[in-house]
């Protein structure tokens, strides 16, 4: 709704912008769906939601919001556990780089260790200011000054407790699958929390890699992983 000719505000003030999150976003999905159904008569249809990254958690959020409207979902990628500080991208990255090249790990590690001495000095705080964004102070800056940290975390809960997290995440004819590659994994689902949930853990690929079109360069885990997708997916329309 706030994309190309379907902004629904007169502008992008603020006050509009509060109706730009996941939870408006899904009530879209909610109201687009019996919409068609009524349009073209699709009497009986069932409605599968795709997505990765965000709309990877919006696909997996839709079908445990509205599961008498969405049959089943494929949420790749979906960060579906919101945090502030996500020390878990650092992780990732910094195991990706090692596998690949332990010079090229090691070159971040050196730089990440400089960073406390930096941050003991004017001139090295002045330093860090310009390489890295302090996204709070600029939320405030561009949105107002009732955005601070504790908006930002109290909101984090918020979501946490809205859509459960990725600990309490309990729909049913849903895959999630995740890269071990990928840093966002980290805040997926990545154990099965019912029979009919299905995570799939694909060793040595990043984000969404398997929503990309088949390539004879394609590792064979990313191989096996979209034809178990298929397989789950094909499985639904069969019971």
């Amino acid at each position: 709704r706030y994309y190309g000719a379907s902004q629904v505000t007169a502008d992008q003030s603020t006050a509009n912008l509060k109706y730009l999150s996941s939870r408006q976003a899904l009530a879209d999905i909610a109201d687009f769906i019996p919409a068609m159904n009524t349009k073209f008569n699709l009497q009986g249809a069932k409605w599968v939601t795709f997505g990765g990254s965000y709309s990877g958690a919006l696909a997996a959020w839709s079908r445990a919001l509205y599961p008498n409207l969405i049959y089943g979902a494929v949420g790749s990628s979906g960060p579906v556990q919101a945090v502030v500080d996500f020390v878990g991208y650092l992780e990732v990255v910094s195991n990706d780089l090692n596998t690949y090249d332990t010079a090229c790990g090691d070159s971040l590690k050196n730089a990440l260790a400089q960073i406390p001495q930096l941050l003991t000095t004017a001139q090295g705080r002045q330093q860090l200011f310009k390489g890295f964004h302090w996204y709070v102070k600029q939320c405030a800056l561009i949105y107002g000054s009732q955005f601070d940290n504790t908006t930002v975390y109290s909101n984090i809960n918020k979501t946490n407790g809205f859509y459960h997290g990725q600990n309490g995440y309990n729909a049913t004819r849903i895959v999630l699958p995740n890269g071990t590659n990928d840093p966002w994994h980290v805040l997926g689902v990545l154990n099965a929390p019912n029979s009919q949930a299905y995570p799939v853990i694909i060793n040595g690929t990043a984000h969404c890699a398997d929503m990309y079109g088949d390539s004879s360069t394609d590792p064979a885990s990313l191989t096996a992983a979209r034809t178990q997708i298929r397989s789950i997916v094909n499985s639904w329309f069969k019971s």
